[in-house]
């Protein structure tokens, strides 16, 4: 699995930046980011950095940690559609876990019941 140094350094090269342009993007000095891409010192930023640079990079924290090989950062940004989103996860979680059958009536009665018990006060 990648690294935080190995990811950092990584993605400072697509966009074509030096340490000292990342520095400055993040407030810190070049000597910090050198810290941060030296694989004999795995040094990790603080949580307010490592925020600024998933952000930065437009990534996940995890993807940054090695937590994760997806790139991709995704929020939901409407609050709108939160529900939905988050209804889709459980559901989704529930059937691959206990292999429910949408099918059946029952299980898909079941499942509407608890969600609009879950959502009753939004």
């Amino acid at each position: 699995m990648a690294t935080f140094s190995m990811r950092l350094k990584e993605l400072r090269e697509e966009k074509g930046w030096s340490q000292d342009e990342l520095a400055n993007h993040l407030g810190v000095q070049r000597p910090t980011v050198a810290g941060y891409e030296s694989k004999s010192k795995s040094r990790i930023p603080r949580d307010k950095t490592l925020m600024k640079i998933a952000e930065l990079f437009n990534t996940s924290t995890d993807y940054l940690l090695g937590r994760t090989n997806n790139r991709k950062y995704s929020i939901v940004n409407d609050k709108e559609d939160m529900p939905q989103k988050v209804t889709e996860k459980i559901i989704g979680d529930l059937v691959e876990k206990y292999n429910l059958d949408l099918t059946d009536p029952t299980v898909a009665e079941k499942l509407e019941a608890m969600i609009k018990l879950v959502y009753k006060d939004l």
